[in-house]
C-alpha cells in the first residue's frame, strides 16, 4: 500500500476516534446536568441534585456554598445565600430586589439544620432550628420532572 494512502487512513481512522470520544464525553445525563453549579436558579431536577449533595455534604459534617435565586409571584426574586462549615448553614436572605419584600433588605441568620420538607407532593429545600429567624424556613421549592 503507497505511503500517502496509508497516512490518509492512519488520519482518517484517528479522526473518527477522536469525533467518536468528543461526542461520547459531550451527552449529557439529565439526571445531574447542572449538578456541578452552586448557582440554582431553573428549580428542576439538576438543582435538586445540587441541592441534596449540599444536604449530604451538611449531614457529612463538610462546607459547602449554595446561593439561590428565588422566584416571586409578582416582583423581582429572593437571594439567598446559603455558607455551610458542616455544623451550621449561616443564610443571607436578600429580598432588595422585590418591590414587596420587607424593608430590612438583607437579613442574616444561622440555622443548626438544613433538609428536605414536602407539601403537595413538592420537595422544598427547608432550614430549621435557626437564630434571628423563624425556627423553620423555607428557601425554594423543586419540580424535579422540569429538567
Amino acid at each position: 500500500m503507497p505511503g500517502r494512502v496509508r497516512s490518509a487512513i492512519l488520519w482518517t481512522g484517528l479522526l473518527a476516534a477522536l469525533w467518536a470520544l468528543v461526542g461520547c464525553s459531550a451527552s449529557k445525563d439529565p439526571e445531574t446536568e447542572g449538578a456541578g453549579t452552586n448557582v440554582l436558579i431553573r428549580f428542576g431536577k439538576s438543582d435538586y441534585v445540587r441541592a441534596n449533595e449540599f444536604v449530604r455534604r451538611f449531614e457529612e459534617g463538610r462546607g459547602d456554598i449554595l446561593y439561590i435565586v428565588a422566584p416571586t409571584v409578582d416582583s423581582g426574586p429572593i437571594i439567598y445565600d446559603l455558607v455551610s462549615d458542616g455544623r451550621k448553614v449561616e443564610v443571607r436572605r436578600d429580598d432588595t430586589r422585590d418591590a414587596h419584600g420587607s424593608s430590612a433588605g438583607q437579613t442574616t441568620f444561622s440555622c443548626q439544620a438544613i433538609g428536605w420538607t414536602s407539601k403537595e407532593g413538592r420537595p422544598y429545600l427547608t432550614v430549621s432550628q435557626c437564630e434571628g429567624e423563624a425556627e423553620e424556613h423555607r428557601l425554594a421549592k423543586f419540580d424535579r420532572s422540569q429538567k
